[in-house]
């Protein structure tokens, strides 16, 4: 993970969106077996982290296999970054499965984002996201790596984060 965090055209790519001295807050691996790997329901990750500056987080998503609509590919809400973090709702039996409520998805249509094993797709922390099901026959593995740039901390997260565990990348 580090060695991919740390990737010179990864990190050159992360610093074009968010300045230099960035920094992996959070890592995350996704691994959806076939026929049957669950939805991840639509969500801002800047609800989950809470930064400081909204503008400072950017979320590098590696396909580590081919993501495609038939195996649980992401989608993203067109423009949803341009606007607010809405506050997040969890299932009563899924305390850490946060998402935005459906009244306020019914008014944003999601994209469907493909992308080959190896590709990378960036979102910006105020973007809805989710991904499908996977009804392949297929994997759909990957990792999602949340970059921070030099001045932005995790000040108010929904969630406890260790921050000493945080990989400062340059």
């Amino acid at each position: 993970m580090q060695r991919l965090a740390r990737h010179p055209a990864l990190v050159e790519m992360v610093e074009s969106i968010i300045g230099e001295g960035v920094s992996v807050y959070f890592s995350q691996i996704f691994f959806k077996p076939p026929e049957g790997g669950g939805p991840k329901p639509a969500h801002q990750d800047n609800f989950y982290f809470g930064p400081n500056d909204p503008d400072g987080l950017v979320t590098a998503w590696v396909a580590l296999d081919d993501a495609t609509l038939e195996n649980g590919c992401l989608y993203f809400g067109e423009g949803s970054n341009l606007g607010p973090v809405y506050a997040h709702e969890a299932p009563v039996d899924e305390p850490f499965n946060l998402q935005l409520p459906e009244a306020i998805l019914q008014r944003q249509p999601m994209v469907p984002a493909p992308v080959p094993r190896g590709g990378v797709s960036f979102h910006h922390g105020n973007t809805f996201h989710q991904s499908a099901a996977n009804l392949s026959t297929r994997w759909r593995r990957a990792c999602a790596l949340h970059y921070v740039n030099a001045g932005t901390r995790f000040v108010q997260p929904a969630l406890p984060y260790d921050h000493s565990l945080m990989l400062r990348i340059s």
